[in-house]
Order: C-alpha cells, then sequence, then structure tokens
C-alpha cells in the first residue's frame, strides 16, 4: 500500500476522557501504521504544553498544536503563527467587562488573565487538563497562539461583530477556541503535508470536534468517531466506532491498513 500521511485528533479521538488514557487498541493500530511505513502526526487543539506525553506514548513526533497555529516536526518548528499583540489585548478586555473568562496559550505556556464563575473548572475537567493560573503580569501579548474563552453560554454577538477577524469555534459546552487568521487545523495539515511531499490522495484524517471539520476538507479521506456530533459525522467521508469501542482501530482496519494480531 502506498505510504500515507495521517492526522490524529487527540481529544476524544485519541483520548478516552473517561478513563483519561489512550486505549491499548488505539496504541496498537498506531505502532502498526508506524511499522507499515505511514506517517502519523497529531492535530490538536491544545497547545504544546498540554500534550502531557500522551504524544510520547505513541512515539508520534509530528505535531500540529493550537488548532494549526504551530508546527513541530522533533525539535524542529515548521510553524509558529500568533496573534496581533493590539488584537489579543482588545478582545482580553471586553471580555473581562463582560465579566467572561479567558487564557491565553503560547507556545511554552497556558495561562489565565482573568477567571469568573466555575466554567474554567468545568472545561479542565471535561478535557482532564490543568486549570490555568491566572498571570497577573502578563507581558506575552506577542506570542499568544490561540485564546480560550470559558463560558457556559453563547458568546454576545456584539463581540462577535466586534471581533469579526477572530474565529470562535465552540470547544465544548464550558468555552471557545478563539484564533485569527483563516483556517483551523487544515493550516498545520497543509504545511506538514508540503514540507514532507505527500500528495493530497495520500492524506487521512480522523477526529471528533467542531474544529475537526474544516481539516476533514483538507484530506482525501476523513473519519469521523462514533462519538462525534452528527453535523461532524456528515462532513467526514467515513464513520468508526467511539474512542471506547476502538474506534481507531478500527477504522484503519477498515481501510485495511492494519490487521487483529
Amino acid at each position: 500500500m502506498k505510504k500515507k500521511l495521517i492526522f490524529l485528533d487527540m481529544d476524544g479521538t485519541l483520548i478516552d476522557h473517561a478513563k483519561n488514557e489512550i486505549p491499548a487498541s488505539t496504541k496498537e493500530a498506531v505502532k502498526q501504521l508506524k511499522e507499515a511505513g505511514h506517517v502519523c502526526a497529531i492535530a490538536t487543539g491544545r497547545c504544546p504544553s498540554l500534550l502531557y506525553g500522551f504524544d510520547k506514548q505513541l512515539d508520534i513526533d509530528h505535531i500540529i498544536a493550537s488548532n494549526g497555529r504551530y508546527v513541530r516536526v522533533g525539535n524542529q518548528i515548521l510553524h509558529h503563527q500568533t496573534m496581533p499583540e493590539t488584537r489579543v489585548k482588545a478582545l482580553t478586555r471586553v471580555l473581562e467587562d463582560h465579566h467572561i473568562g479567558m487564557a491565553f496559550q503560547t507556545a511554552e505556556v497556558y495561562t489565565a488573565k482573568a477567571l469568573f464563575g466555575d466554567a474554567h473548572i468545568l472545561f479542565a475537567q471535561h478535557y482532564n487538563e490543568e486549570v490555568p493560573q491566572v498571570t497577573e503580569e502578563f507581558d506575552h501579548y506577542d506570542r499568544v497562539l490561540q485564546m480560550i474563552i470559558y463560558t457556559k453560554d453563547p458568546l454576545p454577538k456584539v463581540i462577535m461583530d466586534e471581533f469579526a477577524d477572530f474565529t470562535f469555534t465552540k470547544s465544548c459546552a464550558f468555552g471557545y477556541d478563539a484564533t485569527m487568521g483563516e483556517g483551523m487545523k487544515e493550516v498545520g495539515v497543509k504545511r506538514l503535508r508540503d514540507w514532507l511531499g505527500f500528495k493530497f490522495e495520500d492524506t487521512i484524517a480522523i477526529g471528533d470536534g467542531m474544529n475537526d471539520i474544516s481539516m476533514f476538507e483538507h484530506v482525501a479521506t476523513s473519519i469521523a468517531m462514533g462519538n462525534a456530533l452528527p453535523k461532524v459525522q456528515s462532513a467526514a467521508t467515513m464513520i468508526t466506532q467511539s474512542v471506547d469501542q476502538d474506534g481507531i482501530f478500527k477504522a484503519f482496519e477498515t481501510l485495511g491498513m492494519i490487521k487483529r494480531v
């Protein structure tokens, strides 16, 4: 079989949130894919500091993080797209005025600027991530890859209108990913694909979230997890089982790329 470039979402795809672990069947699937010569890459909305070693468990060193704003292969950074400092500060002020919490993702840290209520705690629990600590004197506005906005409610229309140059993607019931510039994960997908020299027809992506839909549009084969929202499933070329039902293994087994041992 011709070698493929495979993009793997993390949360709800590689990671079973109920157990906060990668299923054994998924580890076996990735192992077989790599042994067959395919290239596996993680494509996540998380920033680099929130990988928590899951990439090491799978021996994957091709990383697309912060929804395509950061791309790394080993220690080589291929893409590092930060937001304009003035726009980050402007959105921060408006969110604070509305008593909506937010945090910043840079290549090095994940830190909060202001927190209200408990949406940030519920967000962290949903993803089994750390609760970001408030950094009062944050002074790296020029290094922000992505902002996380914590709210149980829809973002006020007035904010979305004023910041039309941002893309606000619902991450879960407790928050949004806020990015700037064209595209989402597919920005990193295209960068890595071109750098590695793969053709479009030799690309595969698998995921479950709203931030995976645009990635699906930029690969030849797109696979939605069984636990994905209906809108995500309708955007994929095939649907597999849920993460806790060996979804990744069954997907690539169906494609004839791996087999039971």
